[in-house]
């Protein structure tokens, strides 16, 4: 393979902890956007490469940057980014005491967006995709196959064919959140959320029913845009943390949204917050 190609450098994306939808997420958007400049022509010139603010490319080379572990560069492309990006979300989102206030809404799915979103630390975008539900230990006599009903054995899925518990996201009977494949998971691992309380449930197999993890994006954003039309879900951990942070960041909050406390704080913020805090933490006495 020839250093410094296209090649080289996926190569180096795919031998990280990340989870494979986000390794392709980056891939295919990389490739999409490169408009015929190599890879490494557009990471090494991160001031002379278009950077419009509504232009989705350069945040998929800063999270290139991050994985392929090129510090040095990754700080030039981050202070861009979040020159541009940053401060207009934080200057976008919608107060959190109106969005926990909100009461109303068309159907219970709508309702349950919201609560899986306000009611515990809010999950990247599309995390709650495809979540199932395990909320019954014990099955009832009704739902005991009789022996006609028992699948033969050429019917039977392979063990290859079959997901381990430990790969699926779901939902205990103990109304524990378990997140063990999303955006992050390489770096923390599983993580369990329990579940307020206030959370209705559905009684079905998924917590949301959808196909792809598209088609539940779309349906979301549209639910959230419609109470709310400054609003995303990606907007929703901005306003989580502007209402909950001071000036300390929490460890134990950014462990349940998947994230460093560095990023915690440029959500809360702004980058340059960020800045002045790691430099603070940072510094020793000289004497």
């Amino acid at each position: 393979m020839k250093p410094f190609s296209d090649d080289y450098y996926i190569s180096l994306l795919e031998n990280t902890s990340l989870s494979n939808n986000t390794k392709k997420q980056y891939i295919n958007t990389i490739k999409k956007y490169q408009n015929e400049m190599t890879i490494h022509e557009i990471i090494h010139n991160p001031y002379t490469y278009e950077l419009s603010i509504n232009n989705p490319k350069k945040h998929h080379f800063v999270c290139f940057l991050h994985c392929i572990s090129d510090r040095e560069l990754y700080q030039k492309w981050k202070e861009l980014v979040d020159k541009y990006d940053i401060k207009k979300e934080i200057g976008e989102v919608v107060d959190w005491w109106l969005i926990i206030q909100k009461t109303t809404f068309d159907n219970e799915d709508e309702r349950l967006l919201f609560d899986m979103h306000r009611l515990i630390p809010p999950l990247r975008s599309g995390d709650l995709w495809k979540i199932k539900l395990e909320l019954h230990e014990v099955k009832s006599p009704s739902e005991v196959k009789s022996p006609s009903e028992v699948k033969s054995p050429s019917e039977v899925k392979s063990p290859s064919e079959v997901k381990s518990p430990s790969e699926v996201n779901r939902i205990d009977s103990s109304r524990v959140l378990h997140m063990v494949n999303y955006k992050t998971c390489g770096t923390y691992g599983e993580l369990k959320i329990k579940l307020d309380d206030r959370i209705i449930l559905p009684d079905r197999e998924y917590l949301f029913n959808f196909k792809t993890r598209s088609a539940y994006t779309i349906w979301a954003n549209s639910v959230v845009k419609k109470y709310f039309p400054t609003m995303t879900l990606h907007k929703f951990r901005h306003s989580f943390l502007r209402s909950k942070m001071f000036l300390l960041p929490n460890p134990i909050i950014a462990r349940m949204m998947g994230h460093s406390m560095e990023q915690q704080l440029i959500y809360a913020h702004g980058y340059q917050f960020s800045k002045w805090y790691t430099d603070v933490m940072e510094w020793k006495c000289p004497w």
